[in-house]
Parts: structure tokens; sequence; C-alpha cells
């Protein structure tokens, strides 16, 4: 369960103005305390609803228990939903455009209905023959307005911001053998670091972000992303057991959504009953005091609320936002304007 991010600023007495995140997650996975792996699972989908599908796969890999054979495909599907509707609903009401008319995508059930509408609407090719064009050729691609949402994207293109710390993690046994997952909290997450699809694609950007376009390089790993799952590519789910002297192994599991990185830590005693439960998923991070919205704030912080909304909805597209912005008024000061989204 949780809350919007809530990003406001206030004036410093010598009249500059500072940016500050707040998030507050109420941390509902502290009702599998107690109870048995069985117990547990039937609850995930319900007090977890966005990513709903991932949360379950990475509740049964740090549960230990069986994966069903077709749940990889499940977040798989569930990953490109959320991004098809990021980018046809949110983005373009952003962006002041009409939105897409979502009882087309209620009649979606398979992949090749997802992979269809997406070739003919945004990719205007083939996703494979898009998916190897290469990052130079992705900005042909956006430059030449090639469809509509390239077209969009050029919006982007002289946007410079700094590099954000990029997750290291390539999977659940390398964080664990990097650092200790018991010791983290809300408040001791490290600072600053971006678990979002740019951290997953940071290699096919690679030349943006050298370039510090950060925005674009935002929006071009959730095209590259949503090709690579259209072309099958599975969602990264792994898991990892960091033991403990004198007290039960701490089991880490790590899935990739649409969002970025999604974690689970859990342990449980010799007779199945969890004693340990915490979900980390992706705005954790980006919602940190001093994250990456913090940072994308900052950069822009004499911007007006547009420039807020776009790099808050680039970096967490999924996770609802309030903003108080600071736009100057008549007399040249600044005054607060509650925006929803």
């Amino acid at each position: 369960m949780q809350r919007n991010i809530e990003v406001s600023s206030t004036l410093l007495n010598t009249g500059q103005p500072v940016c500050s995140v707040h998030w507050h997650r109420v941390p509902a996975e502290r009702l599998f305390i107690g109870k048995p792996a069985s117990s547990v699972l039937p609850l995930v989908p319900l007090l977890f609803s966005l990513c709903g599908k991932a949360q379950s796969l990475a509740a049964m890999l740090v549960l230990d228990q069986a994966i069903l054979a077709d749940m990889l495909a499940e977040v798989r599907l569930e990953a490109i939903r959320e991004t098809v509707f990021r980018f046809s609903v949110d983005w373009p009401k952003l962006r002041g455009f009409i939105p897409a008319n979502l009882a087309e995508f209620r009649t979606f059930s398979e992949l090749t209905d997802w992979k269809t509408w997406c070739e003919q609407h945004w990719f205007g090719m083939p996703v494979h023959e898009w998916a190897g064009l290469g990052e130079a050729g992705w900005l042909s691609w956006i430059q030449s307005g090639a469809t509509p949402i390239a077209n969009d994207a050029r919006c982007l293109f002289g946007q410079v911001m700094p590099i954000p710390k990029l997750w290291p993690w390539q999977s659940a046994a390398h964080l664990v053998e990097a650092i200790n997952p018991s010791l983290w909290t809300a408040t001791t997450l490290p600072a600053g670091l971006d678990a979002s699809a740019l951290s997953i694609e940071q290699r096919e950007v690679h030349g943006l972000l050298h370039e510090g376009r950060i925005p674009l390089a935002r929006w071009l790993s959730r095209m590259v992303r949503l090709a690579r799952m259209l072309t099958l590519t599975e969602p990264h789910a792994s898991v990892a057991r960091l033991e403990r002297d004198g007290q039960p192994p701490i089991n880490v599991a790590m899935v990739e959504t649409a969002r970025g990185y999604l974690l689970h830590l859990a342990a449980s005693n010799e007779a199945g009953v969890v004693e340990t439960y915490q979900v980390i998923p992706p705005t954790a991070w980006h919602a940190h005091p001093e994250g990456v919205i913090y940072n994308a704030v900052m950069s822009c912080l004499l911007g007006n609320a547009f420039d807020w909304q776009q790099q808050v909805t680039l970096i967490d597209p999924c996770t609802g936002f309030e903003l108080a912005t600071p736009p100057k008024n008549s007399a040249g000061t600044m005054e607060e304007r509650q925006i929803h989204a």
C-alpha cells in the first residue's frame, strides 16, 4: 500500500528555492509476520495492486515457494501493459494531448495483441527491426518523427541533467555480495540510487548518459525495455540468501517491473513461519529525500509545474504524485500552488 509522492519547495532566507521530496509508504507486508508462506501468498495481490504479478513472483521467490510455469510470462505481460498505459494516457495528458482510448486495450489478452498495436502505432515497423536499430538508429527514428510518439519525444532532445547513480547489481546474488540488505530501512537506503528502467537498459543508452541527456535516456530506455519484452525477453527474477549468525537467513528476491527493480526480503523460522518481511519497491529509491526525483527537480527548480511533472513522470511513471510548485507571481516573489497527478 502506498500514497502519492509529495514534491514541494520552500524559500530560504536568502531567497533561494529548495526542493523536498517525501513518500509515505504503509508497510503492509507487516501483516505477513507470524504467518506461514501458504497464508502469505494469497494476501500479496490483495495488498499490492501495483505490479501485482511481479509482487507475487517476488514473494514466491523469497519464501522458497515453487514458481508457476507461466509466472514470468505474466510478469512480462503486466510490464508491457503498464508501459503502454503510461505512454498512452499519462504522458499525452502531461503534454496536453488527447490520451488513448483505454477501451481498446481492455480487449487485449495475448502478447500478440500488444505487439501488433505497438508496431502499428508506435514503432512503425516490426518490433524486432526497431530493437536492432541501436542507439544511433533510435535517435534518428525520434528526430525524423517516424511515428507520433517518436515525434513527441523530440521535446526532450535539449534537456541535460547530472548523471544519476545507476543501479549496479545484476542479480540478487550480486546485491547480497555487495551490501547487507538486513540493515536497510526506509531511512537508510543509499541516497540518489536510480532503480528505474534507465538502470536496466543503461548499456543501450550509454551515449545519452555520457552526454548527460538524462530525460531522453529515460524515455528511450522505457521504449527499449518494451521492445525487449515484446520480443519475448523475460524480465529478470532471482533470489539469494544472506546467512546470519544465530538467526534465520534472509532471502533477497529481485524482480524487474515496469518502473524498475523490486526487492522482497524475508526470513522464516524452522517451522516456515515468517519472522521478518520487507518490500522495497523502486519508488523507495526514487522518492528518497536525496534521491533521483529530488536531484531531477533541483535541476529544474526555477522551471514551471510542467517541468517538475515531466521529470517525476519519466523517473517513476506508475506512482501518483503531488507537487507544490513555486512559480513567480506578479510581484516577482514565489507562491505555492498545489497540483495533483
